[in-house]
């Protein structure tokens, strides 16, 4: 079909499983390979979307390629997500963008050389909550802040805690 996106998805378990029939879904969209450590992962999710199952992540670089999206430990989003800028293909990274800031500064300085879009799963960016978090940083309300943590559980998102889904404080 004219017009499809071809994907390889890097990191098939956690996450990437819940997004996996969303792109399958898409009729825009071809999911060309699984690339993940694990062989059953890699398989599980290739047979999903009928795509190749593969433990290199050579395959996401493959000419046939256009977008990789990235799901793997954050550890290895820098090496990754860099080679995929390099060679030329759309990024989307599952968050955090990197394990530490030196690896994020250099995805982004990779993707602002690149001609291609480079994105990152953020959940609740769309919540008035976390624009107005942003504006009292903004505004000084908070002081200097240097370091924010924060952690949302729900019993959708994060079933395996026990201690949340007894009312427990996480």
């Amino acid at each position: 079909m004219p017009g499809n996106v071809n994907v390889s998805f890097v990191g098939c378990g956690g996450m990437a499983a819940h997004y996996l029939g969303v792109y399958r879904d898409l009729d825009w969209v071809l999911v060309v390979s699984c690339v993940d450590t694990d062989p059953a992962s890699a398989r599980k999710a290739a047979d999903a979307v009928r795509g190749i199952a593969t433990t290199d992540f050579a395959a996401a670089l493959e000419n046939d390629v256009d977008a990789v999206i990235v799901s793997t430990p954050n550890s290895l989003h820098r090496p990754q997500a860099v080679a995929a800028i390099e060679a030329g293909k759309h990024l989307l990274l599952q968050k955090p963008v990197a394990a530490n800031l030196a690896d994020a500064e250099a995805i982004a300085a990779a993707a602002e050389q690149s001609t291609r879009t480079v994105g990152l799963y953020m959940s609740y960016f769309d919540r008035p909550l976390v624009h107005d978090l942003r504006d009292m940083v903004t505004r000084g309300w908070l002081g200097d802040v240097v370091h924010c943590y924060a952690r949302l559980m729900h019993k959708g998102g994060m079933m395996w805690s026990g201690e949340a889904l007894r009312g427990n404080r996480t």
